[in-house]
């Protein structure tokens, strides 16, 4: 029976053991950290994609609803309601070539009961006739157009006049109970700012923020002394 050779140095020592194993460690736990940053960074693209697209839907049908302001006769004024949060104006979307279908619009931003984010609603009345015999007793439709949301800055809607002395520069018109009958008369563009938030507990690294500002069909940006023009 052979006996162990006491200066054979086959195999590893403790000390090597030791150290083999926290080299080991160290590795296994850099690879944990990147599958893990990996995972966040995808959370993170999924989350800002989904924001990005929900809000670009949104942005582009409020601008197009904005835009297509119409004034019913020189004596009504386009806009019935200017406040940060809330608007209400008539509008058209019926082709050129069609007979004129007049609605009466309503965009609001609703808050959820918590106050951190809401959402922006829709509320359109088909009016019957035309002006000035128009009766607003069509169908009214409402629906939301975007949720998880919230205004940015002092809200939603901004309202911009041309500042008669110095035309085509632009003037905001501020109030804190709406904009005056006066001023919406003469309002010209409509700043639109809002913030779409990703689902509760996610990071805020995928909220996407979109502002736009609209020039009104019956303002003529090359004609500022006259516009809007159904003044």
């Amino acid at each position: 029976m052979r006996g162990v050779d006491l200066r054979a140095e086959h195999g590893m020592s403790l000390v090597e053991l030791l150290a083999a194993m926290i080299a080991g460690i160290v590795v296994l736990m850099g690879a944990y950290a990147t599958v893990d940053v990996a995972v966040i960074t995808q959370k993170d693209a999924e989350g800002r994609i989904d924001t990005i697209a929900r809000g670009r839907l949104a942005m582009e049908q409020i601008t197009r609803q904005v835009r297509s302001q119409v004034c019913l006769d020189q004596h009504t004024v386009p806009i019935l309601e200017a406040q940060r949060n809330r608007m209400v104006f008539y509008a058209s979307l019926a082709a050129a070539s069609a007979q004129t279908t007049y609605q009466r619009r309503t965009i609001v931003y609703v808050p959820e009961q918590d106050g951190t984010s809401g959402r922006i609603v829709e509320t359109v009345v088909t009016g019957a006739g035309q002006p000035p015999e128009i009766a607003w007793t069509g169908g009214t439709t409402t629906r939301t157009l975007i949720t998880d949301v919230r205004p940015q800055g002092q809200g939603l809607f901004r309202y911009y006049t041309f500042d008669a002395p110095v035309a085509p520069v632009m003037r905001e018109v501020t109030s804190s109970s709406g904009v005056p009958v006066e001023e919406r008369r003469l309002t010209v563009q409509v700043g639109i700012a809002f913030e779409v938030l990703t689902a509760r507990g996610r990071s805020a690294r995928q909220n996407s923020l979109f502002e736009n500002t609209v020039f009104v069909r019956t303002a003529d940006p090359t004609d500022p002394t006259h516009s809007p023009k159904c003044t």
